[in-house]
């Protein structure tokens, strides 16, 4: 599987199910998703700022 580097909005877009994310799906298909440290920070920083638990905010990593 080749790999592809998210943009944190990408990553956004597809974690909230925002009306944007299915421009992205199709080239998204049959790669392996990595996101950037500076990505996760964002996310993480996103999370807290929400004043997320820690269940909620790891809940939908799944998906990824």
């Amino acid at each position: 599987m080749k790999p592809i580097v998210l943009d944190t909005d990408v990553v956004s877009f597809l974690f909230k199910g925002d009306s944007r994310a299915p421009m992205y799906l199709s080239h998204l298909q049959n790669r392996q998703w990595l996101i950037s440290f500076m990505t996760e920070a964002e996310l993480e920083q996103w999370a807290l700022l929400a004043n997320w638990g820690a269940k909620r905010a790891w809940s939908g990593c799944g998906s990824f």
